[in-house]
């Protein structure tokens, strides 16, 4: 008679899922979900419609049931902009990472955004539990008049308070337009070690946002944005072929780097489309 251990059964209940959503815009303006396949362990709340966005752009919240990643998961999210829609994506709150004996997780997500369209993927941090081993590979495909706005995050934290690290991050964040044309490539590989150093900065963030718009000038209007922030080491630069810009973020705590990237954010939208987001409830 064979005997089912406490990580066998997390194994078996935690191998992760995938979630398909994708947006259209409606002949009245208003953009919703015209499709959708969520899996466990994803799940989604019904989109709002906040003040401070363009008209007719929902915000739809991402959120996970299984309490966080764990070793052997493999979960896909596939997010989608069709023509002319409008989209926010985010996250209900931060993701754990959880500790991992004899394996590593993977998380894969893929942003496309059609022809004159607005994307926005902002999802708060992933938190990096001792001993965490996680494959991220981010994968966006722009087209030319399209707006694509996404951050990638991570925090180191021992909940033991003993400066704990976990063991490897490999992680990927590709753009491309429609076709394959690879506009910009960012990758890392790093261990926990490397990752938080002498302890100054325990929070990393790439943001990347790819857009038609005058990039120059919103570069110059980054500035003084990333100037102000607090407990942060960030700079923004130009991607290639003037696709768009990258800002990165290192920072103190996760707190500091969700202000830097969400003042970032802020000040993009309001430059380009005329209004200022309010901060989403969470």
């Amino acid at each position: 008679m064979s005997t089912v251990t406490a990580k066998d059964k997390l194994g078996t209940l935690h191998r992760g899922g995938a979630a398909e959503i994708r947006f259209d815009r409606s002949p009245d303006g208003k953009s919703y979900i015209s499709a959708q396949r969520v899996g466990y362990p994803f799940h989604i709340t019904r989109p709002f419609y906040l003040q401070g966005d363009p008209p007719g752009m929902p915000s739809l919240y991402l959120q996970s049931v299984s309490g966080g990643i764990y070793e052997d998961d493999r979960l896909d999210l596939n997010v989608a902009a069709g023509a002319g829609a409008l989209a926010h994506v985010t996250t209900q709150a931060a993701t754990i990472v959880h500790q991992m004996e004899d394996a590593h997780a993977v998380q894969q997500m893929e942003i496309t955004a059609a022809d004159d369209s607005l994307l926005e993927y902002m999802p708060d941090p992933l938190v990096l539990f001792p001993y965490a081993d996680l494959v991220s590979c981010v994968r966006v495909v722009c087209a030319p008049s399209a707006t694509v706005m996404v951050s990638d995050a991570y925090l180191s934290h021992d909940p033991q308070g003993a400066d704990r690290r976990f063991s490897r991050l490999r992680a990927e964040l590709r753009i491309e337009r429609p076709g394959g044309s690879l506009l910009s490539l960012d990758r890392f590989d790093i261990s926990g070690e490397q990752f938080v150093g002498d302890g100054a900065f325990r929070a990393h963030g790439s943001f990347a946002c790819v857009t038609p718009h005058a990039i120059r000038e919103l570069i110059k209007q980054l500035h003084p944005v990333l100037d102000q922030a607090v407990d942060c080491y960030a700079g923004v630069s130009e991607l290639p072929a003037g696709a768009g810009l990258w800002v990165r973020v290192l920072a103190r705590d996760s707190h500091a780097l969700r202000v830097a990237i969400t003042s970032t954010w802020a000040k993009l939208r309001s430059s380009m489309f005329g209004s200022t987001p309010q901060a989403r409830p969470k």
